[in-house]
């Protein structure tokens, strides 16, 4: 072929959306964001993720919703950038005396229809798509299931969504079925099964086993697959002082020492490692409708990440299992971004496109201009890959690293 500034490869027609013709299209991929990690968004790759859910929001004692100790203007305004859908998580676990009394006030009969008021208004400020409840343990209390009924009722006005983080074994006693059914997927925390509160009990908190048994628990409680993401842990306990046991995230153990990424225990320190993630991820994918990720400040944001394990694990490998979209596209030093448009039969263009190591892809029509989307999952794409590699000259820099792709 005739060197040239851009090239024309021509293959078969193939649908070119996002996530399109993949079985996996609707797995979702959601990460959870505390508020003490706002300061941390430009070093995570959000575009892994469907779904951020920001931690954690709380009635005031004249029951207006607040998130105390983040900006979330600024953390809204850039996970805007990307194709995400946002989430407002309620509550959390571990809350003080003080912040549950406050909880059950305005959960009460004669308060609820000014605290769902309070949350959708807080929603709507910051244009967020739906709303996470966390309430655990204790404040699940007797006022719980209506609270939920006539929240979901309010979201459902708006087209919001609404889910719930529950643990991996256990349903509450005030969870009805009627209150379970509202919820448009639920997270499972499959993990902690044993941790600082259980010395004499060191291990792993989030095996495979665990995180098998915590799907087959929520099935047998009448939830569909499709509405179940299994939470994966981005950090472990350290059992080696039974007096002192701790938690320690999963970059501070890839910071020891790289080799630990592959591994899920270190002597008495036990943790998930690329190799579980990847296989909870086969898992939930066969089993569940997505994953759930407790919390995204843990993880490595190098080339060792828990996040970017389970996204390249859920949307798909070359048949060899080898290749992976962003090896494969490896960014050139001085030749950044590199450009891959492809144009569809429609006019529709779109155009693949790495930068700062990440690759988007922007769609371009006549109707609504350039629009930035999601990575497809579809293993067809790899067909545009393979061309890349069988032509070295675009990656090393003999050629323009720039072509399109037409259908045929």
């Amino acid at each position: 072929m005739k060197q040239q500034l851009r090239l024309t490869f021509i293959i078969g027609l193939f649908a070119f959306s996002p996530l399109s013709g993949s079985a996996q299209e609707d797995f979702r991929m959601i990460g959870y964001l505390p508020f003490y990690r706002f300061n941390l968004i430009d070093d995570i790759d959000f575009s892994q993720l469907t779904h951020v859910c920001l931690a954690f929001a709380h009635p005031d004692e004249r029951g207006v919703i607040r998130m105390e100790g983040g900006d979330v203007a600024t953390a809204v305004r850039k996970l805007k950038q990307y194709d995400v859908k946002l989430l407002l998580s309620l509550a959390g676990g571990g809350m003080s005396s003080h912040r549950s009394r406050i909880w059950t006030h305005w959960m009460s009969p004669a308060q609820r229809d000014k605290l769902v008021q309070s949350i959708i208004s807080y929603v709507r400020q910051y244009g967020m798509d739906g709303v996470d409840v966390d309430l655990e343990w204790k404040d699940v209390n007797r006022y719980y299931s209506d609270f939920i009924l006539v929240l979901s009722r309010e979201l459902k006005k708006e087209g919001l969504l609404l889910s719930a983080a529950w643990p991996g074994i256990h349903r509450y006693p005030n969870l009805t079925d009627a209150a379970l059914n509202e919820f448009d997927f639920i997270n499972i925390m499959a993990y902690d099964l044993t941790g600082p509160w259980n010395p004499d009990k060191p291990g792993q908190h989030s095996s495979y086993e665990f995180a098998e048994d915590c799907i087959t628990f929520w099935r047998s409680q009448g939830v569909p697959a499709q509405k179940l993401n299994l939470g994966l842990p981005f950090y472990g306990y350290n059992f080696s002082d039974l007096e002192n046991v701790y938690s320690v995230h999963f970059k501070e153990m890839v910071a020891l020492d790289p080799s630990f990424a592959d591994s899920d225990r270190l002597g008495d320190i036990y943790y998930n490692g690329r190799k579980l993630i990847q296989l909870k991820t086969e898992l939930a994918m066969q089993e569940t409708g997505g994953v759930m990720f407790w919390e995204l400040g843990q993880d490595a944001t190098n080339e060792h990440s828990l996040l970017r394990t389970s996204y390249l694990t859920a949307i798909g490998r070359d048949p060899d299992g080898v290749l992976a979209y962003q090896e494969a596209l490896s960014p050139l030093p001085g030749r950044q971004p590199l450009v891959i448009e492809v144009q569809e039969k429609d006019k529709t263009r779109y155009y693949l496109s790495l930068e700062k190591g990440r690759l988007l892809v922007i769609q371009e029509d006549a109707v609504s201009g350039r629009t930035r989307l999601k990575l497809p999952r579809s293993h067809r794409f790899l067909e545009v890959v393979h061309v890349i590699l069988a032509n070295p000259g675009l990656l090393t820099g003999q050629l323009r690293p720039e072509f399109s792709v037409s259908g045929s």
